[in-house]
């Protein structure tokens, strides 16, 4: 809602992670958060330090590909978030297990490969704990998306009803469940499950979607100020930027509309599409119509 530029407009996505996953996992744990970065970094440089001691002129190339996609993955993870990843995860556990062993010798090779299994496990039985602890809700919820793309509606509808209580608190399912039930015009209960979808992972379609609802249901100012939230998030869609200006022009808020119809006329285009042409054609329109009937007044 401050200033900002062009690019900056066109590179606003919804963002969750802070695209440097040291970085992300020193604001999410604070100051030992900070304490574990330091000293893994210190140990992984100590023992780098070992291995070009120890292989200066005799490096396997194996050993030099293992090295190679450490520093990789490593040097990655300061411009994105790729060790949020399970795969990453395991790559980096079974790297360092490698490394361990030439850094620290051959003695204890069963003890380093048992210690990467153990980790690879741990991770993959952590990542899919709910799978695995709940494994009939699981299929379930899979069964209940597969009813519904099936045209099965009503046991669809039922089934994630039925589900609710075990995944009152998975923002996938919340979103699933409340956008089906805009489609069936249940728009209290979408409102409701939105909510709950929000606090968990807000973005900018949802509160879209949120404002839909509030809107249809005659709640006026909360339903704008869900849109408006849609848009502040991520300026350069023009999808939420057509909602806002369709509720102004539906509720008659010309002026209102007339800016939103400006700001939707002037936004710089970040990928050329049908639809992009179709809302800027039909803004466009409007806003002539809202023009002629202020001039006949």
């Amino acid at each position: 809602s401050g200033p900002y530029t062009t690019k900056e407009l066109l590179l606003a996505d919804n963002t969750y992670f802070a695209f440097n996953d040291y970085l992300q996992f020193m604001i999410e744990y604070g100051i030992l958060g900070c304490m574990i970065v330091i000293f893994v970094s210190l140990l992984t440089i100590s023992v780098l330090k070992r291995i070009v001691r120890r292989f200066r002129s005799k490096a396997s190339v194996f050993l030099l590909i293992v090295l190679s996609s450490f520093m990789t993955i490593s040097v990655a993870a300061c411009f994105t978030h790729v060790l949020y990843h399970l795969f990453f995860q395991c790559c980096i556990c079974i790297l360092s297990i490698i490394i361990a062993f030439y850094a620290l010798g051959q003695k204890r090779r069963i003890l380093y490969l048992l210690t990467g299994i153990f980790l690879c496990v741990f991770l993959t039985l952590f990542a899919y704990r709910g799978v695995i602890l709940d494994y009939r809700s699981h299929n379930e919820w899979r069964r209940a998306q597969k009813l519904w793309f099936a045209g099965f509606t009503k046991e669809s509808l039922t089934l994630l009803s039925d589900l609710y209580p075990k995944y009152w608190n998975d923002e996938e399912y919340l979103f699933f469940y409340a956008d089906k039930a805009i489609i069936t015009g249940n728009f209290e209960k979408a409102q409701s499950l939105l909510f709950q979808a929000i606090k968990i992972k807000p973005s900018s379609s949802r509160y879209q979607k949120l404002g839909d609802c509030y809107n249809v249901l005659g709640e006026i100012a909360l339903a704008e100020a869900a849109y408006l939230k849609a848009v502040c998030m991520v300026p350069n869609r023009f999808g939420t930027r057509f909602s806002l200006f369709n509720f102004y022009f539906e509720t008659g808020q010309r002026e209102k509309a007339l800016s939103s119809a400006n700001k939707i006329l002037l936004l710089p285009i970040k990928v050329a599409s049908l639809k992009v042409r179709q809302i800027r054609e039909n803004v466009a329109l409007k806003k002539k119509l809202m023009s002629n009937h202020v001039e006949n007044k």
